[in-house]
């Protein structure tokens, strides 16, 4: 069994962008009044695995300490561009507004205002940004983590006590946060990154140092336990990492590194398809602009009083894909919303 192949974490990312989508469908159908069980336990198990598998992950990948010019550069262009250039996209009316109103000379008193609060906030980022942009915390979160982790493996590599003391202590960081100053949210997202560091971390070491088969299934069923458990009692389990609440301490970790390999597992044995593969992977590959997009196309959706959550959940992933495609044809496209050089 190798998880560790090109299909599999394909597959994989395909699975979970899918679940990042039904998560929010689901996250609507329970504001709307929705008090089904089978909903809210089926939310609150996408929500316990499918955030902290993207910062596991990342760790996964990572091939290890590289030179912090040279890695920075290289992140900026695939996270930072395309956030910028994203964020532009999702500003294009209040941008239009503003340039109306000040060619009219009507820039004063409660627009002036108002102009000058919203595009703080959309610089602000992170908490301050919601609907549509909810999940622009992500990416600005998951750049600094990589930064961080980046400087952290260069300095203290062969000093593995050191790095066990930091991770500790941003763990510890992040519970402060979550149950003692629960509204205390930086620029950026920039205070989830003491929750996004304990995983980046604990992905990369336990591809440097597999763990025991044993530990490996034993992870996998307290995952699906943990899981069995949401649907019947309503624990505070789940990640939401964006208001900076991880769960319970070592309970929810445990659960989401069950988690994640559960998702490689089930996409191990997916990859043995080669139908199931070519239709994962433009989804795989499309993940960061599904990321982006799909919560304005459900909105949109929804406008058409369409509820039904397959179509939603169809039209939130096909959408954006079908999007994603088209400018990954065109060069300049590719490069300020992929994140994508065709050139390198």
């Amino acid at each position: 069994m190798n998880l560790y192949d090109r299909k599999t974490i394909t597959i994989a990312k395909a699975l979970v962008i899918a679940s990042v989508v039904l998560g929010h469908i689901l996250e609507a159908m329970l504001l709307d009044g929705n008090r089904s069980g089978f909903v809210s336990g089926s939310y609150n198990s996408i929500y316990l695995v499918h955030m902290p598998f993207y910062f596991i992950l990342s760790g996964w990948l990572f091939k290890g300490a590289q030179p912090k010019l040279k890695y920075l550069i290289k992140k900026s262009k695939h996270l930072l561009v395309p956030y910028a250039a994203w964020l532009i996209i999702f500003n294009i009316p209040a941008i239009a507004g503003f340039i109306f109103n000040l060619s009219q000379g009507n820039m004063v008193g409660e627009k002036l205002v108002f102009y000058q609060q919203h595009f703080l906030s959309q610089l602000y980022g992170g908490m301050a940004v919601s609907g549509i942009q909810m999940i622009l915390w992500f990416p600005m979160c998951l750049f600094f983590t990589q930064q961080l982790a980046n400087y952290i493996l260069d300095k203290f590599e062969k000093h593995v006590t050191v790095i066990t003391s930091i991770t500790a202590l941003f763990y510890t960081l992040a519970y402060v946060n979550q149950y003692f100053f629960p509204e205390f949210h930086l620029p950026l997202a920039i205070n989830v990154v003491c929750g996004a560091l304990p995983l980046f971390l604990l992905g990369y070491y336990i591809k440097k140092y597999p763990i025991k088969m044993s530990f490996f299934w034993g992870l996998i069923v307290f995952c699906l336990v943990i899981c069995v458990s949401l649907f019947i009692y309503s624990y505070p389990l789940t990640y939401h990492m964006r208001g900076a609440n991880y769960g319970i301490p070592i309970i929810s970790i445990l659960a989401a590194l069950g988690g994640f390999f559960t998702v490689l597992l089930i996409s191990n044995y997916l990859s043995r398809s080669k139908y199931v593969y070519s239709v994962s992977q433009p989804l795989g590959k499309a993940s960061m602009t599904i990321m982006y997009l799909h919560a304005l196309i459900l909105v949109q959706i929804r406008t058409l009083d369409v509820y039904n959550v397959f179509w939603l959940l169809i039209a939130g992933i096909l959408i954006p894909t079908s999007i994603h495609l088209a400018m990954g044809r065109v060069s300049i496209l590719s490069k300020l919303f992929l994140g994508e050089d065709k050139n390198e």
